[in-house]
């Protein structure tokens, strides 16, 4: 029984693995596509980082 539990929790980590790297590849794709090079890439993950820690930065002072 512990032994199917181990199974399961190992392929629901490889299959969700597998759907970050394919979600991956496909914004690399489309940034191709877009034309957006890298150094735009990083001034936009930056500024949605920044934004991502500010959000969550106010959900934790709300509780």
């Amino acid at each position: 029984r512990k032994l199917l539990r181990l199974q399961s929790q190992f392929l629901k980590k490889c299959k969700a693995r597998e759907r970050i790297e394919r979600a991956k590849r496909r914004m690399v794709l489309d940034m191709l596509k877009q034309g957006i090079t890298l150094e735009k890439y990083k001034e936009m993950y930056e500024r949605d980082r920044q934004n991502h820690l500010n959000q969550s930065c106010h959900a934790e002072c709300r509780m």
